[in-house]
């Protein structure tokens, strides 16, 4: 078991360090379509629609990509006021808030499958079937759109792989961590 854990954790780790090379990829892309159309528009005095639209999108594509970089590192939001209560009047605080963590990521997991089905088919239906172009890319608007299946794979991942380390934790197989102060 504890073998099988650790190989979660690296998997988890491995995923976590390319959404990071990603994430730093959409981020020098946002600066220079950012840099390109601010400095056309107020230094050149000339209209470079194609850089803002291209800014735009990578924007919405850094902002999924970051929310699954966060659910790899549990940098989303959280509520502290259940572990300072358990601490203080449990015994057992640390186990029973890993297994309530568990939870928690399963539900995560299973509410990203229902987003994933609901926005291929929305993707799928609606958008491919229409095949509307971006105004100053000229792309169909579903490429935009992908980074936002990519990402929600990757939460579903994160959320499914975490279950097993949480798992792991109740086991024995992993250390667990004492809560963190809030």
């Amino acid at each position: 078991m504890k073998k099988f854990i650790k190989g979660v954790i690296k998997v988890n780790d491995t995923i976590g360090k390319i959404e990071k090379m990603f994430a730093i990829t959409l981020m020098i892309a946002l600066v220079a379509a950012c840099m390109i159309f601010i400095t056309c528009r107020y230094v050149l005095r000339i209209s470079v629609p194609w850089a803002d639209e291209s800014a735009r999108y990578v924007l919405i594509a850094m902002g999924w990509v970051g929310a699954s970089y966060c659910t790899y590192h549990d940098d989303h939001l959280r509520i502290q006021a259940l572990s300072s209560l358990l601490k203080s009047k449990v015994k057992h605080a640390p186990r029973i808030l890993t297994g309530v963590e568990a939870f928690t990521q399963a539900c995560m997991c299973g509410f990203m499958v229902f987003f994933l089905i609901n926005f291929w088919n929305y993707l799928n239906n609606a958008v491919k079937a229409l095949n509307p172009m971006s105004s100053a890319l000229h792309i169909p608007l579903w490429w935009p759109m992908y980074p936002i299946v990519v990402a929600a794979v990757m939460m579903i991942l994160h959320s499914f792989l975490k279950v097993f380390i949480q798992i792991g934790k109740l086991t024995g197989a992993v250390e667990i961590e004492p809560p963190v102060e809030g």
